[in-house]
């Protein structure tokens, strides 16, 4: 429409004005109000008016809502009812705000008569009084919610701010990912892009488009109360458009990345005449490897699974590299990571070493590669700091088969000829040393059950805290605590050769919260767990 004159247009608006309230109050179409705007709009730019008398004549051709509307009323007076009624001053009261306006403003929005509400919430105040329970407060609630949501609009704006900052929350890291994508990102010579399907800057293009469209049109709608149906509709359609990217986008990668494969690889060690090794978990890379946050992507371990007999004198490593992958994926990896190497020490030190090719281009292939099984040759000593074996399993000398009853750490190990089964070395040294490791694990995994009733308190795990200190050959003393609490203890543990186990013969209180106590609880083993009350009995 052509720009009119501030006066000119004051007229216009008037006109318009009270157009709208006329249907309003007449209850006729709104719809009306749009045919009538053209027909004025066109008028106008047809007659191009100067001045106010010409503004007013075309408006008189358009005619006053009651001319315009004479048809109308003349159907509604035949079925209106007579003025003096009650029926109609029921009609006329719908209209005025009453108490906080709830049901004035849902009339209007619903073009009900806002006294049908009203008496609708009377008939079940009513009924709540009858039925009782907590109906009558539900009810004042809810109305009191309906103020809120209708006539003050706090919670239009609220929801409003809340998608708001919620479509702004995927909006910032989408454009961060799509401007590393632009950027060509990567982390030393890993390109995390560099295999990512066509789709994905376009969806992204299109996906940011969508969040910006919506994010203006939830904030116009929380600070100005304009809904744009056009723009929300835009924004929606964008938005699907784009998650149709991202699904081929993901489905893209999953086809890539979904299957799991497995290189399997073997090298070979000569010992050169030596009869004494070392197996260390220390591992190198002989060039680093791309990192996140201090974290490797190829994750190198070297805790074989299993050690097994060699059918040669030489030492056979079995390793297998496992990603996410498919084939063309497999490709890279083998031309990225060239294989273990290893370096026999000064001290007989057997070094494992992972040699990568960093200066080949590759996308992100996190990595897994594992020792499956070393295989060494009979008669060959070996220690190692990583392996820990059920004694059950080891072949042992005769005056330490009691050791077998326990968990215990085995340091030398060797395959001795025409036997399949590793054997533990052990020493005069090493035995006494395996024999205060055990004491210290019945202590500290059992503590529980040497503490009596009366220092006790349920649903508290004791546990030892510090060092547990030998005064002896067989005693122990020991601190004990629950976290407030804290007493020391000692413990006398002797070895039962008839048996082949280690027993706990005798505990002793010596401080509890400041009071010296001289009790010997002999025979520990009457101490018996209680099922129902989850603590201790204690007979002495």
């Amino acid at each position: 429409m052509k720009n009119l004159d501030k006066q000119l247009q004051k007229i216009v608006d008037t006109y318009f004005k009270d157009l709208k309230s006329f249907i309003k109050e007449n209850r006729l179409d709104p719809e009306y109000i749009k045919d009538i705007e053209e027909r004025v709009f066109e008028k106008i730019e047809g007659k191009n008016p100067q001045n106010s008398s010409d503004i007013k004549n075309i408006l008189e051709e358009i005619g006053s809502p009651e001319e315009i509307f004479s048809e109308e009323l003349e159907n509604t007076e035949k079925v209106s009812v007579p003025r003096n009624s009650f029926l109609q001053k029921i009609i006329n009261t719908g209209n005025k705000v009453i108490f906080l306006g709830v049901f004035k403003e849902l009339g209007d929005k619903t073009s009900i008569n806002a006294n049908i509400y009203r008496i609708l919430f009377l008939a079940l105040l009513f009924l709540s009084f009858i039925i009782g329970g907590n109906v009558v407060p539900i009810l004042f609630v809810g109305y009191f919610l309906g103020f809120l949501i209708l006539r003050t609009g706090i919670f239009r704006f609220f929801f409003s701010i809340i998608i708001m900052f919620g479509l702004i929350a995927i909006l910032i890291p989408s454009i961060i990912l799509f401007g590393a994508y632009l950027a060509d990102f990567s982390v030393g010579n890993m390109y995390p892009f560099m295999d990512i399907s066509p789709f994905f800057p376009i969806g992204m293009v299109i996906g940011i488009f969508s969040l910006i469209i919506l994010i203006i049109v939830f904030f116009q709608y929380g600070f100005f109360r304009k809904f744009s149906l056009n723009f929300f509709t835009t924004g929606l359609v964008f938005t699907i458009i784009a998650i149709t990217f991202g699904g081929a986008v993901a489905f893209d990668f999953m086809g890539k990345y979904s299957q799991r494969n497995e290189i399997q690889r073997e090298i070979t060690v000569d010992l050169k005449g030596k009869k004494e090794i070392t197996l260390s978990d220390d591992t190198t890379f002989t060039n680093q490897t791309p990192q996140f946050f201090d974290t490797e992507i190829v994750i190198f371990s070297v805790r074989p699974k299993d050690i097994n007999k060699s059918t040669d004198d030489k030492i056979h490593i079995k390793y297998s590299m496992k990603f996410q992958g498919n084939n063309e994926i497999a490709e890279k990896a083998k031309q990225f990571v060239k294989g273990i190497k290893t370096e026999m020490l000064k001290n007989n030190n057997l070094q494992f070493s992972l040699e990568v090719d960093i200066k080949r281009k590759y996308s992100f292939i996190p990595m897994f590669i594992s020792i499956d099984e070393i295989l060494i040759p009979e008669n060959i000593s070996f220690s190692t700091d990583f392996s820990r074996y059920r004694a059950e399993d080891l072949e042992i000398e005769k005056k330490y088969e009691i050791f077998k009853k326990y968990n215990f750490f085995c340091k030398n190990y060797i395959f001795e000829t025409n036997k399949e089964k590793l054997k533990c070395i052990i020493d005069e040294e090493h035995a006494e040393q395996i024999k205060k490791d055990i004491k210290y694990d019945i202590l500290r995994d059992n503590l529980e059950y040497y503490i009596p009733l009366k220092f006790t308190k349920k649903h508290y795990y004791w546990d030892a805290i510090g060092k547990f200190t030998p005064k002896g050959n067989d005693i122990y003393s020991f601190y004990v605590s629950d976290g407030p609490t804290k007493f020391s203890m000692e413990a006398k543990i002797i070895e039962n050769t008839e048996k082949q186990i280690f027993e706990v013969k005798e505990v002793k209180i010596i401080d509890y919260e400041g009071e010296f106590h001289k009790e010997w609880y002999k025979n520990p083993e009457i101490l018996i767990p209680n099922e129902t009350t989850n603590t201790l009995d204690t007979y002495r």
